[in-house]
C-alpha cells in the first residue's frame, strides 16, 4: 500500500511563482516520498459552496 503524505511548505520553501503572487504557503501531496501534484494553493483546497453548507 503506498504511503500518503500532504507537506506543508513555508516560506523560501514555497516555489517562487506561488511567492510571487503573495503566498507564503502550500501544501504538496507526496506518495511513497515523492511529489504527485502540483503545489495546492489555499483556493485548491477550497470545497465548492454546494459542498460546505455556505
Amino acid at each position: 500500500m503506498p504511503r500518503i503524505d500532504v507537506v506543508s511548505l513555508v516560506g523560501s520553501a514555497v516555489p517562487a511563482e506561488l511567492r510571487s503572487d503573495g503566498l507564503m504557503a502550500c501544501w504538496l501531496l507526496m506518495v511513497d516520498g515523492q511529489p504527485k501534484a502540483v503545489p495546492l494553493r489555499r483556493e485548491t483546497l477550497r470545497l465548492p459552496a454546494r459542498l460546505s453548507g455556505c
